[in-house]
């Protein structure tokens, strides 16, 4: 506990790197995490500085990262919805990072990889929204043959349709409209015709999904007959409005049970090419939320080293990067390890040179803590951390 009461006492240290071991040498000292490096270009624009190309190449990759994990959550809440078998996230598997590849491997397996899945997601966003459209047209073709086959209603009066011994043309319109929004669809009409127009309407008794926006809603279909080519363009305008789905509707009873026909087919079709297209889909996905933490975690290292370096000045004579930071004195032998192993691991002919510098600035604060006090540490340090060598606050919570 002797060492969580009071910061660990610090000083500053000078580095000379080498261009070609920086890479390993910095994420060396990331791994012991007990280096705290000062910023020596403060007034350089973050886009001015050495290694800005190589932050933005990670900051692209792990745009896609993250459109591939939105991909599996949106492949999960489908797969709820259908009761099918989710893909599990798992944790990154350290053993296995450094099998990962390079960032080059890397960044040309994500571009094909976003090409790919955005493409099979588009295919099926598609044939899922005809086959939605589908189920509609059904619903509008056996609402119509119900109502057209009422011998009774006052319109499939031939009387109704003569007027001076010359016969009078009705247009209709079917389709299918949410039933929220059926009632002010019906007013609006009514006024908007001033009553010229009939209507007949049902509820469809399952749930539909919207072509659009994919949701399952309860939803009405209607036909409405109208007189007059302006009087068709006024009610389409407000079926737009009101995003009722309009579809074609023959007049004949035998045409109506020949495109009948053509869309039960088709609907058959589709759902064999979605089925097969989910599993293609699903198999692509699950190999991808495999290898995801681990490509997470080796892109987001390599942004880490990129913008740690870019904090160095660069000695074009030495062909060397000059830094500055804090660590404990205690742990100054894991420093020089750590830069030891990263010139051993980039082959670097000279070694990276550590200097200890005099100052008189204020040290910033470091305890040293293990997995049980680390919790109570945090804790403390979200609310404000103790200043150097002034006593932590956090030990009065443990």
């Amino acid at each position: 506990m002797g060492e969580l009461w009071r910061s660990e006492e610090m000083q500053l240290m000078q580095l000379f790197v080498q261009m070609e071991a920086a890479h390993d040498t910095i994420d060396e000292l990331g791994k012991i995490g007990l280096v705290q490096f000062r910023d020596l270009n403060p007034n350089v624009n973050a886009f001015q500085r050495n290694f800005v190309n190589e932050v933005k190449r990670a900051d692209e990759m792990l745009r896609r990262l993250r459109s591939f994990e939105r991909h599996v959550e949106q492949f999960n809440k489908e797969a709820k919805e259908g009761r099918q078998t989710a893909i599990e996230m798992l944790d990154m598997d350290p053993a296995t990072l450094d099998k990962v590849g390079t960032m080059d491997e890397l960044e040309t397996k994500f571009e094909a990889l976003e090409k790919q899945i955005s493409e099979m997601t588009t295919h099926q966003d598609n044939l899922n929204r005809t086959f939605k459209q589908l189920i509609e047209v059904q619903q509008v073709l056996l609402f119509a043959e119900v109502i057209r086959g009422r011998k009774s209603l006052a319109l499939e009066d031939d009387s109704m349709f003569m007027e001076e011994n010359r016969f009078i043309k009705f247009g209709s319109l079917n389709g299918v409209i949410a039933r929220d929004r059926f009632a002010a669809f019906e007013k609006i009409l009514f006024r908007a015709t001033r009553g010229n127009l009939f209507m007949e309407h049902e509820e469809i008794k399952s749930l539909v999904k919207d072509p659009q926006t994919g949701k399952l809603t309860q939803k009405n279909v209607f036909v409405i007959f109208f007189q007059g080519e302006r009087l068709e363009a006024k009610i389409r305008k407000i079926c737009d409005s009101f995003s009722a789905n309009i579809y074609p509707c023959p007049e004949t009873p035998q045409e109506r049970g020949s495109l009948m026909d053509q869309v039960n087919n088709k609907l058959t079709e589709l759902k064999m090419i979605i089925d097969r297209g989910w599993d293609q889909r699903s198999g692509l996905l699950r190999d991808v939320a495999k290898q995801l933490p681990n490509w997470t975690e080796k892109v987001t290292r390599e942004k880490s080293i990129y913008h740690t370096m870019n904090f160095f000045n660069y000695d074009l004579g030495r062909r060397c990067l000059i830094a500055e930071g804090w660590c404990p004195i205690k742990c100054i032998d894991k420093v020089q390890k750590a830069l030891r192993d990263g010139r051993e691991r980039s082959g670097a002919l000279i070694p990276s040179v550590l200097n200890i510098v005099p100052t008189t600035d204020t040290p910033p604060t470091h305890f040293e803590t293990n997995n049980w006090t680390r919790g109570f540490q945090s804790i403390v340090n979200s609310y404000g951390t103790a200043r150097y060598r002034e006593v932590n606050p956090a030990v009065f919570t443990i």
